[in-house]
């Protein structure tokens, strides 16, 4: 007997399947205060935080009424960037009051600096190593390599002017 082969079917259809319940209120939460976060500005975000999310509507403390207010009036850009932002999540309204700010999780450490370094740069032994390596290409992967790894060194002090 010859099995019959299926179509393709993408993940988003079976992953409901597998997991009939929903997406649980606690996770569609965070994705919706993550997106607000990266809605609004920094001005902002210190000022007005999401604190609660329940049934589509979004709960944010401000630090002053005046804050309220003041965010209550562009309400409609907000959750019109929220919505885009968080997708496939259903945003009703945002509810702006006054109230005590919750805290922000810690952002991810910003990764150092390259300084570029060019090849002549390179120590007497790595070139004389990479001149050994007789494939071509992975001897420009190799080269790249080091030069990225030599280029995270940090920036080299300016030197100050004596006057």
């Amino acid at each position: 007997m010859r099995r019959r082969r299926s179509p393709l079917v993408g993940l988003s259809e079976l992953i409901p399947k597998v997991y009939p319940s929903s997406e649980p209120e606690e996770a569609r939460a965070q994705r919706v205060f993550n997106a607000y976060c990266r809605s609004v500005s920094e001005r902002v975000l210190e000022n007005a935080r999401p604190v609660r999310f329940q049934e589509g509507v979004l709960m944010v403390n401000t630090s002053t009424s005046t804050w309220a207010n003041a965010l209550s009036l562009e309400s409609v850009q907000i959750i019109a960037e929220t919505r885009r932002r968080s997708r496939g999540v259903k945003i009703a309204k945002i509810v702006f009051r006054a109230g005590p700010l919750p805290e922000l999780p810690k952002k991810a450490p910003i990764s150092p600096k390259l300084v570029p370094i060019g090849l002549e740069q390179l120590p007497d032994q790595v070139a004389r190593e990479l001149a050994g390596i007789a494939d071509d290409a992975l001897r420009d992967a190799v080269t790249r390599a080091a030069v990225t790894a030599l280029s995270l060194k940090t920036e080299p002090r300016k030197e100050r002017k004596k006057r």
